[in-house]
């Protein structure tokens, strides 16, 4: 039997085609080249209108993309959290309103940029499917609806829709005149575009609704395009927008308007061999194209592209190349006919040789001669070959390599790596487990990983294994947890667990770290004892301060009062260095009296609760002017406010009593003869030394003495006195004390910038509404 080699069949087949190419060509050289030529003009109009197809696309992925990532942003989790919690966000502390207000202003910014979009909205599945939040655009403003106006959209066919897909897809509707208030509008057509907007435990909550301006929508698209002919963009309703050859685009035609008609795509009218997408109209060659969206997104997610064009110009350009290609062809008839044996048998010499060499290369030794100098295909082949060795070589030697280091790593890693099957029988485990359990790598390895817990954790574990083979909770893989193991002499040892999860073909293994945080138990457990007896000798202290307060006042009260009884029973019989000294004992009583009710109402500010409340700073300061009238006039002092100030969350009375303290601490250390008093606030970045809240501070300013760097933590203990009370009258020196307790009780800081002479300012930063709605 003749058997031939490639070569031979190579050199027989080339010369065969040439040949039978001269035949061919030489009878139906002209038809065939025709057919060629028109075959190209029918692919250059397919591929215009194929072309087309994305551009449209585009537009709809746009109003996708932008459902999407809006329906993402946090103004709609926060207004769910407030509404789930009875109008108050608890993360933050924002109301309902707050959140409605931040989502009306993202609405209306994104119809300033999409011209074509005519309404945003936010739709909740309860209460019937009521707006939430609702923005239009209207005569070119963008207005925002109140709750007043919005309305139930829970009967719209596009809701039912949009609620029975599946929770990563985007709802497309049909086109179909905008409906508002039950009115409907033929001559605004829009599209919808719903995204599900669901609550932080993945439940469905609502919707985000984008009505875009249908005709809008796609004008703008069919002014960007550049080509020839007219386009026609025809929506699954039939209606249509229509570009003409001129590049003007009509308004939308709805389907049926006998006074517009679409080219024609009848099956019977297709051309040439009946190619897709290709067929005459008259005159006319019409290629159309469909856009088609994932069908999980709804009815309606598709349109059609019809591109025409006459025919005439379509094949213009096909009639010079048929005359080129006809000339040619007889001539390279004959030269392929005689350059055939040649080439042929050039051209398969290197690759005979290549074959050769292959075929008896060992990957474990010797050379690969390959013809990789030559600067061909053949080469190209060959240098790929011989380079693809190399690399399958040095990739053996690093895999070997780094399977090595990776074995080293995890043997002497300090925490224990144990890595099991979907079974949990144990495949590996290295010296640091080995430290932490007792067991030997044999005792271990080819056995349930269970045995090297605690017979109540067994229990647990098992349901945890079988949660990771079902992929329940995809949370427990690759996350740390807290178990108890069991080591070799029988004790038990705590342990931090971190799971990973390796996926190899239909398999699955598990890599779990563990670390032994003895120590760190033993740490929490000191640090939760010690807490515990900080908090009973804080405790401890307050009601010692609170009953030594409050037992020292009879003894006081009875001294002042024999002392007066004595006086005026004794009166005529007493001198007057004694009645001096009797009237002194009165007054050192007296003061005492007042340091114990100091100390007691210090006491009782660490100890009371507070009124949390808004409180209107504004009008406590003018309240607090009020109550100090008297001190004012007697002085000529003032009070004013420098600054707007800022509402803030806190005790009302307490707060009073702190501007109380601060303002009357201004006017009695003052030496001017018209002492004034600033109250105000100050921005983050124009605060000495900055806030803990990253919100400005309030701050009450005096012209008085002043107060040297020295006592910048005196004056703050209880009691203390820097100013004699012949210079600047009577008092306890608790004022600062009580007024700095206020403030750490509302979790702010007091603190003072000061000049001696010039005056002080004592700052105090407070949490603000404002920042507890952002919150």
């Amino acid at each position: 039997m003749l058997t031939w080699s490639m070569r031979t069949k190579y050199v027989v087949f080339a010369c065969s085609i040439a040949v039978f190419a001269a035949i061919l060509l030489g009878g139906f050289n002209y038809y065939w080249v025709r057919q060629l030529t028109l075959e190209r003009a029918y692919d250059g109009l397919s591929d215009a209108a194929r072309l087309i197809a994305p551009q449209v696309k585009s537009s709809y992925e746009r109003m996708r993309n932008d459902a999407v990532a809006i329906s993402r942003m946090p103004p709609f989790q926060g207004l769910i959290r407030s509404m789930y919690n009875v109008g108050v966000d608890p993360l933050d502390g924002s109301t309902t309103e707050h959140w409605r207000e931040r989502l009306q202003i993202t609405f209306g910014s994104i119809l300033r940029v999409r011209p074509e979009y005519v309404q945003m909205r936010f739709i909740t599945v309860l209460d019937e499917g009521r707006e939430l939040v609702r923005t239009d655009r209207k005569d070119g403003r963008i207005v925002d609806t109140p709750l007043d106006g919005l309305q139930v959209k829970g009967d719209r066919p596009y809701i039912a829709a949009a609620t029975a897909m599946p929770a990563t897809t985007v709802y497309y509707s049909r086109v179909t005149p905008n409906i508002d208030f039950d009115a409907i509008d033929f001559d605004l057509q829009v599209l919808r575009v719903v995204s599900g907007v669901r609550d932080d435990a993945g439940n469905l909550f609502g919707f985000m609704v984008i009505n875009a301006d249908y005709s809008e929508l796609v004008q703008q698209m069919l002014a960007r395009i550049e080509t020839r002919g007219e386009i026609y963009v025809v929506n699954s309703n039939g209606s249509y927008i229509k570009r003409a050859a001129d590049g003007t685009v009509s308004p939308l035609i709805h389907a049926g308007d006998i006074s517009h008609r679409l080219p024609s795509l009848d099956p019977g009218t297709m051309i040439g061999d009946g190619r897709e997408g290709i067929s005459r109209d008259g005159g006319m060659l019409v290629s159309h194209a469909r856009v088609d969206f994932a069908s999980a997104e709804g009815p309606g997610s598709s349109a059609t592209i019809i591109l025409a064009l006459p025919a005439e110009e379509v094949l213009a350009d096909s009639t010079e190349t048929q005359r080129q290609v006809l000339a040619l062809s007889a001539g390279l008839v004959v030269l392929a006919f005689l350059l055939a044996f040649v080439v042929a048998n050039w051209l398969t010499r290197p690759m005979h040789r290549a074959v050769t060499a292959i075929k008896t290369f060992r990957p474990d030794g010797g050379v690969l001669d390959l013809p990789v100098k030559r600067q061909d295909e053949i080469g190209a082949l060959s240098r790929a070959f011989a380079g693809l060795v190399a690399s399958l070589q040095a990739s053996q030697r690093t895999e070997s390599e780094t399977l090595a280091r990776l074995q080293a790593i995890m043997d002497n890693s300090i925490d224990g790596l144990i890595t099991t099957d979907e079974d949990g029988t144990v495949l590996h485990y290295n010296t640091g487990a080995m430290a932490i359990f007792g067991h030997a790598p044999e005792e271990v390895i080819g056995r349930d990983f269970r045995m090297l817990m605690p017979q109540p954790e067994r229990a647990e574990r098992n349901g945890l294994l079988e949660r990771f083979r079902n992929e329940d909770e995809a949370g427990l893989v690759a996350s740390a947890r807290e178990v108890i193991g069991l080591t070799a002499d029988g004790r038990p040892v705590p342990l931090e667990l971190s799971i990973g999860e390796v996926r190899f073909g239909d398999g699955r293994l598990y890599s779990g770290i563990l670390r032994d945080i003895t120590e760190r138990k033993e740490m929490q457990w000191r640090l939760e004892e010690q807490a515990q007896r900080l908090r009973q000798s804080n405790q401890d202290l307050e009601d010692f301060a609170y009953i030594a307060s409050h037992d020292l006042k009879e003894p006081l009260r009875a001294i002042s009062n024999h002392v007066q009884f004595l006086k005026e029973d004794c009166g005529d019989a007493i001198d007057e260095g004694s009645q001096k000294r009797i009237e002194r004992i009165r007054l050192l009583c007296q003061k005492a009296d007042r340091l114990v009710a100091d100390l007691l109402h210090f006491s009782r500010l660490g100890r009371a609760e507070l009124a949390v409340e808004t409180v209107d700073m504004e009008q406590l300061v003018a309240e607090t002017g009020d109550n100090l009238a008297d001190t004012l006039d007697e002085r000529q002092a003032e009070i004013r406010l420098a600054t707007p100030l800022p509402p803030v969350n806190g005790d009302r009375t307490r707060l009073g009593s702190l501007l109380h303290n601060l303002i009357v601490n201004g006017i009695k250390y003052n030496d001017s003869p018209a002492p004034s008093i600033e109250v105000g606030f100050e921005p983050e970045d124009r605060v000495p030394g900055g806030t803990a809240s990253g919100r400005g501070a309030y701050f009450v300013r005096d012209n008085g003495i002043g107060i040297a760097e020295e006592f910048k933590d005196a004056i703050f203990k209880i009691f203390k006195r820097l100013n004699s009370e012949k210079s600047y009258g009577a008092g306890t020196g608790a004022g600062l004390s009580f007024a700095r307790k206020i403030v750490e009780r509302h979790g702010g800081r007091l603190w003072f910038q000061s000049t001696p002479g010039q005056g002080t300012t004592f700052y105090f930063d407070l949490p603000g509404k404002e920042t507890s709605d952002e919150r």
